[in-house]
């Protein structure tokens, strides 16, 4: 964890995957999306 200082610009990257292989149809979906943050 770390701290930021206030009026700063802060970037990050972000990449994100699915953990199924089915590739769901198209449509309108609702639910809960967990995700990990790690660090180098």
């Amino acid at each position: 964890m770390g701290t930021m200082a206030s009026n700063t610009w802060n970037e990050s990257c972000w990449t994100f995957s699915y953990s199924n292989n089915t590739v769901p149809k198209s449509g309108y979906y609702s639910g809960t999306v967990t995700y990990t943050m790690t660090t180098p």
